[in-house]
């Protein structure tokens, strides 16, 4: 029962990582390398951080908002499926 549940998580967390990507327009090689970093340091990316997975860098304008959105995508993604684990 606990590996099915462990298989089920997995792939939960597979397909919500690529609907992130996907869906935000990040890099997932780039994206998974900062959510290695935050498990390995405990500490959420900043936005310079987050500015370097987008595939394509928002107007300045823009900038601040999709910032803040990804954070908020980012973050929950982590609550659930890293620190909630």
């Amino acid at each position: 029962v606990e590996n099915a549940f462990a298989e089920f998580v997995n792939e939960a967390q597979v397909k919500e990582f690529r609907k992130m990507c996907q869906d935000e327009g990040l890099d997932a090689e780039k994206t998974q390398a900062l959510l290695d970093r935050y498990v390995s340091t405990g500490r959420i990316p900043r936005n310079h951080d987050l500015g370097t997975v987008l595939v394509e860098q928002p107007s300045i304008l823009q900038r601040e908002s999709v910032l803040e959105r990804v954070k908020n995508r980012l973050t929950g993604f982590i609550q659930a499926f890293i620190d909630g684990m």
